[in-house]
């Protein structure tokens, strides 16, 4: 399964709490399988989390009216 939830924490910040979990036996199959699983799940959570970082620096951008330093 996988959660994605935004939990405010105050009035203007928000705290993002991702959460992959999933069941795979123990076996020579399993653990093949769990070994291929886990770099491609980060490098795919990476890749959401730099392209979420940018949408959010862009609509502050927009909002602000002033460019946000990388």
């Amino acid at each position: 399964s996988w959660a994605i939830v935004l939990e405010p924490i105050e009035h203007n910040k928000t705290r993002l709490i991702m959460r992959v979990r999933g069941d795979v036996e123990m076996n020579a199959k399993g653990i093949v399988l769990y070994a291929l699983m886990d770099p491609a799940a980060f490098i795919m959570l990476r890749k959401q989390m730099l392209n979420l970082k940018r949408l959010a620096e862009k609509t502050r951008e927009k909002r602000e009216g002033m460019p946000v330093a990388a």
